[in-house]
């Protein structure tokens, strides 16, 4: 069973006119399938399924962080725009990147 967390990345990834891949480093799906390779190969099969967000991103490298952090969702505007971040009661915890880009 994949995490809520990373489960929720490779979903939100379907986007349609997003943009897959930017920038020289791994694309968003070349990250979180890196991820979940080295989450199979080094946790316990019977803890995945356990893990929390907080435990998930204590796994994470710098490179992923910024990866997840800065081009999991991307988009140029040509104009002054206002940023408003949604989301649902859970987790209760921010994810990580809300503080990392001043959210």
């Amino acid at each position: 069973m994949i995490p809520r967390f990373l489960l929720l990345l490779l979903c939100c990834g379907l986007v349609p006119f997003v943009q897959a891949h930017v920038g020289h480093h791994p694309s968003v799906h070349d990250t979180v399938a890196g991820i979940l390779d080295r989450m199979k190969r080094t946790v316990p099969a019977a803890k995945l399924p356990k893990l929390t967000n907080k435990e998930i991103e204590s796994l994470l490298t710098p490179t992923e962080r910024h990866v997840l952090g800065t081009e999991h969702i991307s988009f140029r505007v040509n104009v002054p725009v206002t940023i408003s971040i949604v989301r649902g009661p859970e987790p209760k915890e921010a994810p990580f990147w809300l503080t990392e880009q001043g959210f």
